[in-house]
């Protein structure tokens, strides 16, 4: 399974691939969404089109995460 995470000042997001059937968002243990694709929830993440989290109520934006998945650390396990 792969999977790509961004650690911010306040957490960390992860995208985590679940077989065939797309990714999922997180913010450290919270299911934050269900994608397409690994790219797709890296775009929503970093232009703040995600549900709110508690340590960026308004959009998440003021987190600065890269919407640009290659800026994500990769993983395998």
């Amino acid at each position: 399974m792969n999977y790509w995470t961004y650690a911010t000042s306040s957490g960390d997001f992860s995208i985590v691939e679940r077989n065939s059937r797309g990714v999922d968002l997180y913010f450290g243990e919270s299911f934050l969404g269900h994608y397409r694709n690994p790219m797709a929830a890296a775009e929503d993440v970093g232009s703040g089109s995600h549900p709110t989290i508690s340590c960026a109520p308004e959009n998440g934006k003021s987190l600065r995460v890269p919407p640009n998945l290659h800026d994500w650390k990769f993983s395998r396990t």
